[in-house]
This record gives structure tokens, sequence and C-alpha cells, in this order.
């Protein structure tokens, strides 16, 4: 598993310690030890102005340098390597070409790539093109990616690998809605495809006790000019009471291919609050019914969606099981894990790609022959 800096078993550990994040890993890939002997990308210690370097050069190069060098040994003693963003796999592939190993396969996922295809430059284009038919298969988060990547890299296997999350513990819902004046709304996220300016003007059009959570210096000079708290969340505690505290949680995007603010969204369904997002990046595949949407960019939607939220507030079956959303589609960690596995053992054996990799229902291990 070669993953982005700071995500090491060892480096995940000490933010979870510090409540900073839940799980036992960032994206439930331990889950895959249950098949394979998994090795992680460690991290070397870095000071604060270096995290700060590496980042810069990361973005010219299109891959963390000093900690794909730091990992080579440990991605050339691999069979498989996966990887979960562009970031990742981009380095990957290029240390595989200096040493001319074509032995190693490589699963390259990418997230933000195809949103940013058509503003790469064309030599970027041309060589990042180069790279992926190297890869063994191309997997997105979402349908909309997976159109735009079929397109660029045709010869290569393409294919949806829904997302999935670790669900939130239980939370106490703190009072109802009616119990006080003004809707309590809860927003939160780092995405640049947040869209702050259309949460703003929605704030402006009704009363809102709006709670933003987010460290993104966009969101507070967009919600300046309005009546809400703007800062990052201290923890993860923090988190689980601000969700206590809501009465809907509002995921405002601009448009997108690659299901941005899922996470978010996952993450308040587990624990029975409404939602509404942005009708843009797949979301619906994702939610289906379960959460309100509205139009990208239109603010009277977006009010809408919220008074809707708040009428019907959660499902019965959200109230009283909140997992059940997550667990009936296969959107938790550990299905987002096996559905790796099943992917690796289907195209390894030379099987090609199985349906049931993209299927918004949990996957069925007992179908893979190993």
């Amino acid at each position: 598993m070669h993953l982005d800096w700071g995500r090491s078993p060892e480096s995940w550990r000490r933010k979870v310690e510090a409540r900073e994040v839940r799980g036992a890993d960032s994206y439930g890939y331990q889950t895959l030890r249950e098949f394979y002997e998994v090795t992680f990308s460690r991290d070397l210690p870095r000071e604060p102005w270096a995290v700060t370097a590496h980042r810069a050069l990361r973005k010219v190069l299109g891959f963390d340098l000093a900690h794909l060098w730091t990992n080579r040994m440990q991605l050339r003693r691999s069979d498989v390597v996966v990887t979960h963003t562009e970031f990742e796999f981009i380095g990957v592939l290029v240390l595989l070409r200096l040493f001319r190993d074509r032995r190693r396969k490589v699963l390259c996922q990418a997230v933000w790539l195809w949103d940013r295809w058509p503003y790469l430059l064309p030599l970027q284009r041309l060589a990042y093109r180069h790279l992926m038919n190297r890869a063994l298969v191309l997997t997105t988060h979402s349908h909309e990616n997976v159109v735009v990547c079929r397109d660029v890299v045709p010869s290569v296997p393409a294919v949806v690998v829904p997302f999935g999350i670790q669900p939130l513990p239980p939370i106490a819902v703190a009072v109802d809605h009616a119990d006080h004046a003004r809707p309590r709304v809860l927003s939160a996220g780092n995405d640049k495809d947040r869209d702050w300016d259309v949460l703003a003007r929605a704030a402006a059009r009704t009363p809102l006790d709006l709670r933003v959570r987010s460290s993104s210096r966009v969101a507070r000079a967009s919600l300046d000019e309005v009546d809400a708290s703007v800062r990052p969340s201290i923890d993860v505690d923090e988190f689980l009471d601000d969700l206590s505290w809501c009465d809907v949680v509002v995921v405002p995007l601009s448009s997108n291919r690659h299901a941005s603010g899922v996470t978010v969204a996952l993450e308040a369904l587990s624990v029975g609050r409404p939602v509404v997002v942005a009708d843009t990046g797949g979301l619906r595949d994702y939610f289906g019914d379960a959460v309100q949407y509205y139009d990208v960019g239109d603010a009277a939607s977006l009010v809408a969606s919220i008074r809707a939220a708040l009428v019907a507030g959660p499902s019965v079956v959200g109230r009283h099981c909140p997992h059940a959303h997550l667990k009936s589609r296969g959107l938790r960690s550990e299905d987002y894990a096996r559905r790796h596995m099943v992917l690796i053992e289907s195209l390894l054996s030379g099987r090609g790609v199985p349906a049931q990799v993209s299927e918004f229902v949990p996957p069925c291990i007992s179908t893979v022959e190993r």
C-alpha cells in the first residue's frame, strides 16, 4: 500500500491517540491483511517547513519525490502496489519505469486527476497518458470520472470502486429542531470543490444557525458577511458534538466528477442526521433517495432542500439503525477494501473486471476463486 506521506500505520496511530482521526487506518486497507501479506509505505519525520516544501514540490512534479524514494525498495519487493490517488501512482509508475521494472502490478486510483485533466499542459497529459498505459487497472470513485478515464486511456481497464468509511459511533441528538428559532446547519470539509459562496447566499436568504468546520481560507472569506461560526474542528469529539447539535448537514459543492463530499455525507448518515448535497460528482449513485439534493450553484434550490430535509428528518430506518444505508449499499471501509481484493484476484487470474466491484452492494468474497 503506497499512500500519501502522513498515512503510514505509525503516523495514523499517533493521530488516533491525539483524537485527530478515527479508525485502524486511513481508508480501511488494513482489511486486506485478511487475504494478503500487506506492507504500508513508511513515513520519515518532517519538520513543519519540510512538509510545506514537499507539498510545493509535489505540486510541480505530480508526486512526492522524497516519500517515493524512501519507499523504493519496499515497492520493488511487492507483487502488487495499490495506490489511493494520482499523487501516489504517478510516482510509482515513474519509479518502475526508471528501474525498467515490468513485473510489479499497479492499481492506479485517481481522485482529482480527471477534473484537472483539461487544464494540464499538453506535455503533462502526454506523459501521464504514457505512464498510465503501464497500469494493471485504473480506478475511480464515480461513474462520471470513469467515462473520462476510458476515453483518455482506452487500453487499460477502468472501473468504479465505490468509496466507504468507518461509520461514526452513535450520538445523542441534542433537541428537536422545532425547539429553536433558527435551523441548526452544519457544514464541514476542506476540499477545494466546496462551494462556500452558495452556502453564504443561502444563509443570506433565510435565517440559519450555521456552523462551518473548515480550515479553508476561502470558507472564511465567503462566509464573512453572514452570521456563521467558521473554524476547523479541534478533534473527532468536537465533530461528533457538532453532529449531535445540528438539525441538518449541508455539503455545498461546485460541479465536479469525483464524488467530492462523499465522506462527510456518509459520516452524517452513519449517525442518522438529515443530509443535503449538491447534485454532482455521481453522488446519486451513493445515496439514492437517502439525502436531499440541490442544483449546483443555486442558493434558492439549496434553501428549499434544507427545508425539505428539516420536514423529512431522518428516515425511520435512519433513526433506529443509522448504519443501515452504509451496510446495505456496501459503503463501509471494509467493503471498500474487499472490493480491491476481488479486483486484484480477478485481474491477476485473467478473468477481467468483475461487475460486483462497481455495484453498490457489499462485495461477495465467497464468489472469488483464489
